[in-house]
């Protein structure tokens, strides 16, 4: 089976807790990136700043652990059939 990508949705970087300002100052401010809401069911969970990124979203996630590579860094990409993948 060829999987048909779409696009890449959105990217997950996991920053250090308790960085929220240098990474504001850095995404929001240096790079100029517009911050963006998240879903209230992830706000009750997780601890993350998403912004904008040409048309992907970038999500940082303060959420220790940092040892689950598969929760907290992951690239998440679209594809045309998802129920045959």
């Amino acid at each position: 089976m060829k999987i048909e990508f779409r696009r890449i949705n959105h990217i997950t970087i996991a920053v250090p807790a308790g960085e929220h300002e240098k990474v504001r100052a850095f995404y929001g401010g240096v790079l100029g990136l517009k911050e963006v809401e998240r879903p209230d069911a992830l706000n009750k969970v997780y601890d993350l700043i998403w912004y904008e990124w040409m048309e992907i979203l970038l999500h940082l996630d303060f959420t220790p652990p940092w040892i689950k590579p598969a929760e907290n860094r992951h690239v998440a990409v679209e594809v045309t059939d998802i129920h045959s993948v």
